[in-house]
């Protein structure tokens, strides 16, 4: 994975992509007009990381700067179904690709006021996400691409928790899915751990460990909710990210496990 350079092209070609019926659908480019009720509609993740290596996204995921009004929720049937997704957002399985649709007053990071939405909302959703490989964001009315923190990931060769805070860290609700992202990101990328990443996951594991005693199987049942990992994440390669994390290894140790 490259870091990010020439913004104006990425950003052109997000735009293109988010209008081609051809490769995204019909559907899902007439919900995003849909979506011109909100003042402003980020593209958050994978999608634009996709765009920017060249690959086709297998979703969309967009926090909406205003709550979804009921008019336009049923004008979003006629479009495609949709289910509550995770954290109470809405998913549209739509003929070509996934819609996943949050309002910015939904986001976890809102609720516990993480996000500062009176400051620049970009570079504020952006700090929203967990680690700094994920802390990509485009403004599609605003043309403006947040990618520093995804930039610093690429350019150091390091995982970090994009804000050293513990109530930021400690708030996010999604700590088995933070911890196996880390792991595969790692094992993708050849990323290494920074200091403070590595304490999370240390007492990440040791929480589940307290919680439900067999660590392995509660990993094991978060790489069976998320398939994608398991290719990488294997029962031996998380025993032995176990096995490096509460034996308290040297960090340097800790961050080289994808060697």
């Amino acid at each position: 994975m490259l870091r990010i350079d020439d913004k104006w092209v990425l950003k052109a070609s997000i735009s293109d992509l988010l209008a081609d019926p051809t490769r995204i659908g019909e559907d899902a480019v007439a919900l995003i007009n849909l979506l011109g009720f909100s003042k402003e509609l980020y593209l958050v993740g994978g999608a634009i990381r996709d765009v920017h290596s060249g690959s086709s996204p297998r979703d969309l995921d967009f926090i909406l700067s205003d709550p979804f009004p009921e008019d336009c929720l049923h004008m979003a049937e006629r479009i495609g179904p949709y289910s509550k997704n995770r954290l109470g957002g809405l998913k549209f399985k739509l003929s070509t690709i996934e819609v996943d649709l949050w309002s910015l007053s939904q986001n976890w990071a809102n609720r516990e006021r993480v996000v500062r939405t009176k400051n620049a909302l970009t570079k504020e959703i952006a700090k929203g996400n967990f680690l700094n490989y994920d802390g990509l964001v485009f403004a599609a009315k605003s043309n403006i691409l947040e990618c520093s923190y995804f930039n610093k990931c690429i350019d150091s060769s390091e995982l970090d928790i994009i804000r050293h805070s513990h109530k930021y860290a400690y708030s996010n609700p999604n700590r088995l899915a933070n911890v196996l992202r880390a792991f595969y990101l790692s094992r993708k990328h050849r990323f290494s751990f920074s200091d403070y990443l590595t304490e999370y996951i240390s007492r990440q594991l040791h929480s589940f460990h307290l919680e439900r005693d067999d660590t392995l199987a509660y990993l094991l049942s978060g790489v069976e909710k998320y398939p994608k990992y398991a290719d990488l994440l294997t029962r031996l390669v998380l025993e032995e990210y176990i096995q490096a994390f509460t034996k308290s290894r040297p960090h340097d140790e800790v961050s080289l496990l994808w060697t």
